[in-house]
């Protein structure tokens, strides 16, 4: 699975025996910060005082803080919410835009939840060595093509 830079700095937190959270907003040309500053203040209150450590990706609307329908768990999306367009290419530059994807957004899904004016959360999992993987055979692999690449 692909993720933003700020999930992968919660789960690095997370990996390190931190709880953490990634929080991300709806992208527009004037977003509603009190709107997600409430939700993160929210948010953080609770997993300051959660009974396990966890990591959260949490997802808020761009919306008012009044017109926030709730903070419901979600699966997370199939694609993302966004699209990015380049807008335009200068010398040492390039101009981006963002806007929301039109479609059918599964139920259940963060996407859905952000589309209906719900901010979202979903548990994840850090990335870790993984102790039960089968990888025997694996540490033979360079003696099946020899050592003519060692000259």
């Amino acid at each position: 699975m692909l993720h933003s830079g700020t999930v992968g700095a919660a789960l690095t937190a997370f990996t390190f025996g931190r709880p953490a959270a990634a929080f991300s907003i709806g992208a527009s040309s004037a977003p509603h910060w009190d709107t997600a500053t409430a939700v993160a203040t929210s948010v953080l209150a609770w997993l300051r005082d959660a009974a396990q450590s966890i990591v959260l990706n949490v997802n808020v609307p761009d919306v008012p803080i009044d017109d926030v329908q709730g903070l419901v768990p979600a699966r997370l999306a199939a694609f993302g919410a966004v699209q990015t367009n380049i807008t335009e290419v200068g010398e040492g530059y390039v101009k981006f835009e963002y806007g929301a994807l039109e479609a059918d957004y599964e139920p259940g899904t963060d996407a859905a939840a952000l589309a209906g004016g719900f901010a979202c959360f979903t548990a994840l999992s850090a990335v870790c060595e993984e102790q039960s993987a089968d990888t025997t055979g694996l540490d033979r692999v360079l003696d099946t093509i020899g050592h003519d690449h060692a000259r």
